[in-house]
């Protein structure tokens, strides 16, 4: 028998032109009070930097064609980028969250409105990538179906992210996202932006896409467009720090919705600016959420206490504090399959076959009368 501690995250691997703009977001709406000004003590949440930074979980997951399209796969896949390269939708994830950590770990002032002295807070907030899944179904495979109805994984444990397609490339690109109950976003625009531009993969605009949808999740709204993003005087964010469109024209006769990387309006994370900047308030909705509705989000909380694994025969991953491999004959990962697992302790009590291609990851998360800091 062989016992993994915490405080280490083990990788077992064994791996032999601008097209879009501007995203398009829409949120689905509910009677969450997340949506009201009675969203309370916002204030008594706002980090500092003594603040534990919390890690939410992340699932990604590619929609891909029927195999009997005769445009399969159109989408990352195990073993490629769909379009003849090596670089997988394995690789496309993980940079993808460590780019939109990357924009997260950055705050700049608010451009709005001119002279302010909002604080430049640390978010305190990251992700970790979960799990990786890839789905080979026309029925779901362009934007915007909802495939969260049936490939959901990890419910309430893990943020599922579904890479769908736009049905015309010069649609741009957008996403969706809910504000309260089982979180999931859908994006689309994703790999056809990183078709259209290899070099650089489209991660720094995919990660923007990704962190304001997710921001949505965490109970954040827009603050100078609709719900569809159209540019409004009448949006209400419940953030007193974050001026409406209508003060800004009024005061400084400067139009604070004017679009992807606008030098004059607004560039704050929720506006679809391309930019990242965030205020206290906003934070406070964040970690708000974090402590009452998405703590099961934390990669330090578990809804399962055992979980016990004697076979494998799809990507998949498991949550659970104490994760037990109970075979007795070999559990063999192959073709280009992924085993993920997130746990305090991951308990080895027979053989374990990793294929060429396949992965075994293992995050261990640090045991709380261990650690002082959230997960």
């Amino acid at each position: 028998m062989k016992t993994v501690s915490a405080f280490f995250i083990i990788l077992l691997s064994i791996i032999s032109g601008q097209v879009h703009g501007q995203f398009v977001c829409n949120t689905i709406t509910t009677t969450s009070s997340l949506k009201s000004s009675s969203f309370i003590d916002v204030t008594n949440y706002i980090p500092n930097d003594s603040t534990p930074v919390k890690y939410i979980r992340v699932n990604i997951h590619y929609m891909l064609r029927s195999p009997s399209d005769p445009l399969y796969p159109g989408n990352f896949t195990p073993t490629g980028d769909g379009l003849g390269n090596n670089y997988n939708g394995y690789q496309f994830a993980e940079d993808l969250i460590n780019t939109a950590n990357y924009r997260l770990s950055l705050n700049d002032p608010m451009r709005l409105p001119p002279g302010n002295s909002t604080p430049v807070l640390s978010r305190r907030y990251f992700y970790i990538l979960n799990g990786v899944f890839f789905h080979e179904d026309s029925n779901y495979y362009y934007y915007p179906a909802q495939p969260d109805l049936k490939y959901r994984e990890n419910n309430g444990e893990a943020v599922n992210v579904y890479i769908t397609i736009l049905r015309n490339s010069n649609e741009g690109g957008g996403g969706y996202a809910v504000l309260s109950g089982i979180r999931f976003v859908v994006l689309c625009g994703i790999w056809e932006r990183y078709r259209s531009n290899i070099q650089d993969k489209g991660l720094w605009v995919a990660a923007h896409a990704l962190n304001h949808e997710i921001g949505h999740n965490l109970s954040l709204l827009h603050t100078v467009l609709t719900w569809d993003g159209k540019c409004s005087d009448f949006v209400d964010d419940y953030c007193t720090d974050t001026p409406t469109r209508i003060e800004i024209r009024e005061n400084f006769n400067i139009e604070a919705c004017c679009g992807w990387n606008c030098s004059t309006g607004s560039n704050n994370m929720m506006d679809y600016s391309g930019e990242e900047a965030i205020t206290p308030q906003q934070l406070g909705r964040v970690h708000w959420t974090l402590a009452n509705e998405m703590k099961s989000y934390l990669w330090c909380e578990f809804v399962n206490y055992n979980i016990n694994i004697n076979i494998f025969n799809a990507n998949k991953s498991y949550i659970g504090r104490n994760v037990n491999f109970s075979n007795t004959t070999p559990i063999i990962i192959n073709n280009n399959k992924a085993l993920f697992i997130n746990a305090e302790e991951v308990t080895i009590n027979g053989p374990i076959e990793i294929w060429p291609g396949s992965l075994m990851i293992i995050g261990l998360a640090p045991n709380k009368s261990d650690f002082s800091t959230e997960g």
